[in-house]
């Protein structure tokens, strides 16, 4: 659950000063079987988001890398992903009581264009990248000049001069187990169904 051996006692070191301690809450889960019970429990009711680019990987869960881990993200469409996630929250405040929850990176993002389900970060992937330059990210997406050939979706604009709408986000293609709408659909929709 987390990388330090006794949050319980630096949160109440801080509440014994009057101080708070807020933890960040990220919308992806590591998909890191053995030290995870949580993807576990996601992975067995069918509460993860599916890659239909890769169906055959990471047993076709869309797969991120975010931070250090491989990651998958819920689907919050989903009604049962409520009880996993408050399962986890209440799991994590008897660990270190905490005053508050910082939704962050609450768009569904990662350090892979689109997915990545080797978990290795592409060394290419830069938001330097300039319009006509081209770079395969193991995944569907590449750098374009004309968007409306190479993605599977046919985007009527690119906002910015630089990207496609995946860049270090999830794939568009990605879709909800709960009522297989695509990420392309609910992409922006993403953080509001996750609060």
């Amino acid at each position: 659950m987390t990388a330090f051996p006794n949050l319980k006692a630096m949160a109440d070191t801080l509440h014994q000063n009057n101080q708070r301690l807020v933890l960040g809450l990220e919308t992806g889960i590591s998909s890191v079987k053995a030290q995870n019970k949580y993807y576990s429990m996601a992975l067995q009711d069918n509460l993860l988001l599916l890659s239909s680019i890769n169906p055959d990987e990471e047993e076709g869960k869309l797969t991120q890398h975010v931070l250090r881990n491989k990651t998958v993200f819920l689907d919050y469409w989903n009604d049962k992903t409520k009880d996993l996630l408050s399962a986890g929250i209440k799991e994590l405040y008897q660990a270190a009581p905490f005053d508050g929850l910082w939704l962050g990176l609450n768009e569904a993002t990662g350090f892979c264009d689109g997915e990545c389900p080797s978990g290795i970060i592409p060394e290419n992937v830069t938001s330097e990248c300039s319009v006509g330059e081209s770079f395969k990210n193991n995944t569907w997406w590449t750098s374009y000049d004309q968007q409306q050939e190479i993605s599977t979706f046919k985007i009527p604009f690119i906002p910015g001069p630089k990207h496609n709408l995946d860049h270090l986000a999830i794939s568009l293609n990605a879709s909800h187990p709960s009522n297989n709408l695509t990420e392309y659909d609910t992409h922006s929709l993403f953080g509001h169904v996750q609060g």
